[in-house]
């Protein structure tokens, strides 16, 4: 369970989430510590998969791939982003956020993936990565 979200008005705040007008910055400090945590491990938790293949043709293995978004949801997909190369639209690099490793390769090692796979045209054996995110910088037109 969470620490209660506290604000700079709220004073102190217990264990509990009781409230208190003494000057306790060592407990908002230390609830608001462990409700940082909580939330950093629940993301660190987070998988990504880098997927590079190719395929016979990408309007016909997109239709399959769409076709078998629930599958993925249930399995543990949290998003997808989809890359083809500069130069050739079938040659596909995909990078997925997965709710954990664990998911992640079960699925992804799963017999039926690799007949859905074949069957939407992927060539040859895909390269898998399984990745955690070290460090992330977003940049603003203003920057």
């Amino acid at each position: 369970m969470l620490p209660p979200k506290l604000s700079a008005n709220d004073g102190a705040v217990d264990l509990e989430g009781n409230h208190s007008h003494g000057s306790s910055a060592l407990v908002f400090s230390l609830l608001l510590g462990a409700r940082y945590k909580a939330e950093r491990s629940d993301y660190a938790a987070m998988i990504n998969v880098l997927v590079h293949h190719e395929v016979a043709d990408y309007s016909s293995w997109k239709v399959a791939f769409d076709s078998a978004i629930d599958l993925r949801h249930k399995n543990g997909e949290r998003g997808c982003r989809i890359f083809h190369g500069a130069g050739n639209v079938n040659d596909l690099t995909l990078f997925f956020e997965w709710e954990s490793l664990e998911k992640a390769r079960a699925f992804l090692g799963s017999e039926e993936l690799k007949a859905r796979m074949t069957q939407a045209g992927v060539k040859g054996t895909p390269r898998v990565d399984f990745l955690t995110e070290v460090h992330n910088l977003r940049r603003s037109a203003a920057d």
